[in-house]
């Protein structure tokens, strides 16, 4: 099982995105970013493009010990 705790992107909130694959996870961080932090988020990618806000988004992924990936 793969995990992105959402406050360790930098905001409040316990929201957890859970899957057995990184892509599973990333569908779920982005539909729960655009749901409840689309202004915060807008403030702080400062501008990344979409292969660095993925890699962003990515890094922040633990797999099932809890390791960054």
């Amino acid at each position: 099982m793969r995990t992105l705790i959402c406050k360790d992107l930098g905001f409040d909130c316990e929201y957890v995105a859970k899957g057995e694959t990184i892509h599973e996870v990333l569908n779920q961080i982005v539909d729960h970013i655009e749901d409840n932090h689309l202004k915060e988020w807008g403030r702080m990618e400062k501008n990344l493009d979409l292969n660095e806000e993925r890699k962003f988004l990515i890094k922040h992924i633990k797999d099932d010990n809890t390791t960054p990936i």
